[in-house]
């Protein structure tokens, strides 16, 4: 799992006067996409099921008061190609991010180490908290391990709905 995108919603780049564009994605989740082509990689964003765009909750930062989405991306790649791609087709953005990766398990160490980090912003490390609880949600409900809901979610499809 990564957490990587901070994106800011823009009337022109993300079509607000278009009530749907033909990907059939409302702004919000078109803003995610654009952010994971900008900021991660084109070729990654390129491999995006727009049903695979998961709004997990809203946090409020209250250093400059305003809200933010709370999104979980799951993409149909490995580790290993996703960091390939990332290495070979960098998002124009690509340097505004540092690409962390950890598994998708609360107790994980290599998890706990990194967010007690100071350099989190508050709504990057309650968009990761929130993924690992959700993943953890499906995982018991639906009786699955982290892989096949990962692949599940990479689908578009919830387990357990």
């Amino acid at each position: 799992m990564a957490s990587a995108v901070a994106e800011n919603i823009h009337r022109h780049k993300d079509q607000l006067h278009v009530s749907q564009s033909a990907d059939g994605l409302p702004v919000p989740f078109r803003t995610v996409a654009r952010g994971i082509k900008e900021e991660i990689s084109p070729q990654l964003a390129s491999l995006l099921n727009p049903d695979a765009i998961y709004l997990l909750g809203i946090c409020f930062d209250l250093d400059v008061f305003e809200p933010d989405l709370l999104f979980l991306v799951a993409l149909p790649v490995s580790l290993n190609d996703f960091r390939v791609l990332c290495r070979e087709h960098r998002g124009v953005d690509f340097h505004e991010g540092d690409l962390k990766f950890a598994r998708a398990l609360p107790d994980e160490p290599a998890l706990i180490i990194d967010l007690s980090k100071p350099a989190w912003l508050p709504t990057g490390q309650a968009s990761l908290m929130r993924a690992v609880q959700f993943i953890q949600a499906v995982c018991n409900e639906s009786g699955s391990s982290v892989p096949n809901v990962a692949q599940e979610l990479s689908n578009g499809r919830v387990p357990f709905a």
